[in-house]
């Protein structure tokens, strides 16, 4: 059985240059890249939310966190690692969270460069990367 994988997508307005569509694309893409399954109906999005709103407060975040808690999913993956969170304690609250899951993290876009947390270097550089935001 092929893992799940899962994509989370949020925007602070429709005006961004990031948007919903073009993050969706590009994490649709990195998968089909890696060989990871997306299935439908795992997609989870937060349109017109601000980063500062921790992921339990943000709809399609809680409803991401809810999912997670059946055990299935394997993979998560955004277009940057501010989609999860705007400050270090979120962060790394949802780090910790998918690293007791099992979950290995994607991030398609981290200062130019792809980066996961299925490697000891990954989480060590986005442990590093969070403490200096």
């Amino acid at each position: 059985m092929t893992p799940s994988t899962i994509l989370y997508r949020r925007v602070s307005t429709d005006k961004q240059d990031d948007s919903l569509a073009l993050q969706e694309k590009r994490c649709a893409d990195y998968c089909v890249f890696k060989g990871l399954t997306t299935h439908p109906g795992l997609t989870y999005e937060d349109p017109d939310t601000s980063g500062r709103i921790p992921m339990r407060d943000r709809k399609g975040g809680r409803a991401l966190l809810n999912r997670l808690e059946l055990g299935d999913v394997k993979h998560l993956v955004v277009a940057k690692l501010d989609r999860l969170g705007r400050n270090t304690r979120q962060g790394l609250e949802v780090l910790e969270l998918l690293k007791a899951k099992g979950i290995i993290l994607h991030i398609i876009d981290c200062g130019g460069e792809t980066i996961s947390t299925q490697g000891h270097i990954g989480q060590l550089i986005l442990k590093i990367g969070r403490a200096h935001v």
